[in-house]
């Protein structure tokens, strides 16, 4: 199935549930994508990516860099929370 048509068919099909908790794990499902999607790193956009990947190079060229090491230690932090 495509993407849409999986949207079509999961629309049509909430109109047939009448299981409360079914609803509820549903509204806290797509609560989640939210506060997921409002949460993310940075822009993605053409213009913020650019800002940051200048912003980046002035940091190296000012001598403002850290060890791969400790950047390897903050990514194994992240994946634990």
């Amino acid at each position: 199935m495509s993407l849409k048509t999986d949207i079509q068919w999961i629309k049509s099909e909430l109109d047939f549930v009448e299981d409360p908790d079914l609803i509820e794990a549903f509204k806290r499902l797509l609560a989640y994508r939210k506060a997921k999607t409002r949460t993310m790193f940075f822009s993605t956009t053409t213009a913020d990516l650019k800002k940051r990947a200048e912003a980046s190079l002035q940091s190296v060229e000012k001598g403002k860099t850290r060890s791969l090491g400790s950047f390897k230690e903050e990514i194994a932090n992240w994946k634990v929370k």
